[in-house]
């Protein structure tokens, strides 16, 4: 009984600390020794075609004017979003979302998922392109993680002992 009472207090330590399924909409990664959470979104990367302009967003990202960190993350995400672009005539299969790296005047580089494999484009994608965007996950603080491992062995030699001594 002593051993399932403590299992029981592990497994309320990790839903505490946060072991969770991910949201389906986000996968988390891991890049250059950080974790990041990588979602998509939809738009339109020049803002004189009609569509709101994402080029901020898109600039913002920490693989801009980086090819080689385009394509780390590209990798890192492979086929977690699937292939939501098909929008450029350039490919001869859907690609997937575009880590989008560098403004070429009219067409922007891109590290993507097509033909099965992770490549760099040239895309003039049109409405509706599917961008990839990441935010670096906080490190969580060990102190805080060892003061609960701490307090839950700690209760759990407590109800071992009272169970022993009765």
């Amino acid at each position: 009984m002593g051993i399932r009472a403590f299992v029981m207090a592990g497994a309320a330590l990790l839903t505490i600390m946060g072991a969770s399924a991910s949201d389906a909409a986000t996968v988390r990664v891991s890049v250059g020794g950080d974790l990041w959470d990588v979602t998509t979104f939809e738009g339109f990367f020049y803002e004189n075609r009609g569509w709101p302009p994402v080029s901020s967003v898109i600039t913002a990202q920490p693989w801009w004017v980086n090819e080689g960190l385009a394509v780390e993350f590209a990798a890192a995400v492979g086929g977690s979003f699937g292939v939501p672009n098909n929008v450029d005539p350039n490919f001869s299969s859907p690609a997937g979302p575009y880590f989008a790296f560098a403004d070429y005047a009219g067409v922007f580089g891109a590290a993507t998922l097509f033909g099965g494999m992770i490549g760099v484009v040239d895309v003039d994608a049109g409405p509706g392109a599917v961008f990839a965007t990441a935010s670096r996950v906080p490190a969580v603080p060990l102190p805080a993680g060892g003061i609960l491992l701490v307090t839950a062995l700690a209760a759990a030699g407590l109800g071992f002992r009272k169970r022993k001594a009765a």
